[in-house]
């Protein structure tokens, strides 16, 4: 049973593309994905922080918290084998800045 589950929108190419990506490369079954606008996904949604809930972003559940954009990027990299991992450097860059790029990334996908 996956640990992780990784709530990403499902009528964004880019944001599909990355999830079968995920779920070639994870070797462990680590985590699930879920689109956003699925059943299951509507239903993560509602368990979720409604400070973060509208915000564009890719979202991963991991241990009952809630991560989002640069965040939980990071830490589905970590989870995978290599060279993901490598972009755990980005955690060195202020989280404003990573975040502001996430943004600039999600408004133009």
């Amino acid at each position: 049973m996956p640990e992780q589950i990784i709530l990403f929108d499902g009528y964004c190419s880019t944001c599909t593309r990355w999830g079968r990506i995920i779920e070639s490369r994870d070797r462990g079954n680590k985590f699930r994905l879920v689109a956003q606008d699925s059943e299951d996904g509507e239903a993560f949604l509602q368990i979720c922080p409604e400070k973060i809930r509208n915000f564009d972003s890719i979202f991963l559940f991991k241990n009952g918290k809630w991560f989002y954009k640069s965040g939980a990027l990071i830490r589905i990299a970590t989870g995978l084998p290599l060279p993901f991992p490598i972009l755990s450097f980005c955690w060195f860059i202020p989280l404003p800045i990573r975040d502001f790029v996430y943004d600039i990334h999600a408004k133009y996908r």
